[in-house]
């Protein structure tokens, strides 16, 4: 079982991550309002069902998808290596999909878990962007 303390660092790459990439998206206005949906839909209709949905809109959809796929290659993510594979053999959004395809159940359900809690930062962050955009520096 993890320490706490790998735990924590976990959680803080996590967050360092999604914070640099909700930073990078801060001009696109729709970046926030895909990142809120997206875990909704994930728990509703499955990861595969919400990144084919994704691609097939394109633009911020697919934005979201890229900063997934950068948190799932990344050193700490927590995640089996077949899953980091997954994401580290896929030059862009709809190959990342294509591996996610041929992940087995386990390893699918690992990748589920790992999204919605990255994405639980990136939303907050998102979010807070957004709202410092609105307000008068």
């Amino acid at each position: 079982m993890a320490s706490k303390g790998d735990l924590r660092k976990v959680a803080d790459s996590r967050a360092n991550h999604a914070f640099k990439s909700a930073k990078s998206h801060v001009n696109n206005k729709n970046y926030d309002s895909y990142v809120k949906k997206m875990p909704a839909m994930i728990m509703n209709n499955g990861l595969l069902n919400t990144f084919a949905f994704g691609l097939s809109k394109g633009n911020g959809w697919i934005d979201i998808i890229n900063d997934i796929k950068s948190w799932i290659g990344d050193d700490n993510c927590p995640v089996t290596d077949a899953v980091k594979k997954c994401a580290t053999d896929s030059s862009n959004a709809s190959k990342f999909v294509e591996n996610v395809l041929n992940l087995n159940s386990d390893e699918y359900l690992l990748l589920t878990r790992e999204v919605l809690n990255y994405l639980n930062w990136l939303r907050r962050f998102a979010d807070a962007f957004t709202k410092d955009e609105g307000s008068d520096r």
